[in-house]
Parts: C-alpha cells; structure tokens; sequence
C-alpha cells in the first residue's frame, strides 16, 4: 500500500509531457547552431540568438567523517538509493515545471482535468518501475523531488488533485508514518541533505531540455527543401 502511496504522488508529477512545446514554442526558444562542426546551445528571443555558456562545477571537499559504522552504513545506503531514484526526480522536476507551465493560467477544475488525462497516458510508463521501488528508495524519491520543487506533497496534490484527495493520501500516508504536510526540511536530516548535494538536479533537467532541443531541431528541414 506504501507503495502505491508513492506511485500515486510521483505520477502526479510526472504530468506536463506536452507542456515544453507550448510554454517555448511562443515566447523564448532553446536551440542548438552548427558553429565549426561543433553544436551550441543558443536562446532564441525574437531576432536576437543568445549562445548559452555553462561552466562545470567544481566541489573542493576533503574525506567524509562519520560518527560510526551505522552513520557510514546509512550514507553509503543512501546515495544508493539517491542514484537509483535519480532518472525519476530528473523526469519528475522537469515535467512538473511543464505543467505548473501549461496550467498556469487555468481554472482549478480545468487544471485537475488536464492532470488526470496526462497521469493516464504516463500511468503505463511508470507504474511499474515506481511501484518496484522499496520503501526507503520510496521516500527518498518524494524528497528529491520536495527539495526541488520546493513544495510539499500535501501542496502539490492539493493544487492538482484538490483538497479532499490530497486529505486522503495524508490520512493514508499516516498509517506508515509519512507525512505528506511536512515537506523537504534541509536541518531536520543533515546527512540525507549532504547526500543530495551531490546530485545537480537541476543542471540535468537544462541538460536533458537541451538534448531535446537539440533533437527538435535536427529534425526541423532545411528552409527551402
């Protein structure tokens, strides 16, 4: 039952599949240009083309210190479970900033509406690899992509499911002492916050928009073919 706990709120994420064409297509575009045999991201405003430079980070640590073998034991269970659950938080935040996106601008019934017509055509990529998931890989899950989104799970199914489904998986949720109201808290688990600092979500989510972009484009013909 966990688990479907988990299936059922990360799916809930994972719903603004069509929303990157619409919010871009309009406004500012992401690309790629040929420049010496080599392809570059370019943002496109209007006439103007912006070539975008990222510059790697670089982290400067010394060797980890831990209280005890069961403090080492966690850490290394942890980033485990971290890399395991990483392709999922990647697909999880970016769809999500989709939809939040695509819906910005309608009503909360409409909104609803659209999310349960995306949740049903992801339902059959995901459900099965979510639902494989053990708990603490579960949760671990929930709160990379809480520490992300910088919303609770309680806020998110409130928004897009509404008030009495998102009272319902809390009360559900309680029974196996996970509370959906509380959220991402950086200070109440100092060693799960270091872990996740090791894992740049959000340059993964710019990558992947980036290879996508690069896709879309090499499929666009030339003009005058």
């Amino acid at each position: 039952m966990f688990n479907r706990i988990i299936m059922t709120v990360s799916l809930l994420a994972f719903c603004g599949v069509s929303a990157f064409a619409q919010f871009f297509g309009t406004a500012d575009r992401e690309t790629t240009i040929t420049r010496n045999g080599q392809q570059i991201p370019v943002l496109i405003q209007g006439t103007d083309t912006i070539i975008i430079a990222a510059l790697d980070e670089v982290k400067i640590s010394g060797s980890r210190l831990f209280k005890n073998d069961k403090e080492r034991s966690r850490y290394i269970q942890m980033r485990y479970n971290a890399k395991k659950v990483l392709p999922y938080v990647v697909e999880a935040v970016k769809l999500f900033q989709d939809i939040q996106a695509d819906t910005k601008d309608m009503k909360a019934g409409k909104k609803r509406r659209r999310v349960a017509d995306v949740q049903k055509e992801l339902q059959s990529r995901f459900e099965k690899p979510l639902k494989s998931l053990y708990r603490s890989q579960g949760i671990l899950l929930v709160k990379m992509i809480e520490r992300e989104t910088n919303r609770s799970l309680f806020n998110i199914l409130d928004e897009y499911k509404g008030t009495l489904s998102a009272v319902y998986w809390q009360a559900l949720g309680g029974f196996y002492e996970f509370d959906l109201r509380e959220g991402y808290n950086a200070t109440k688990d100092p060693l799960m916050e270091s872990v996740l600092q090791e894992f740049d979500v959000k340059g993964l989510v710019a990558q992947r928009r980036a290879q996508e972009a690069a896709a879309g484009a090499a499929t666009v013909p030339p003009v005058g073919k």
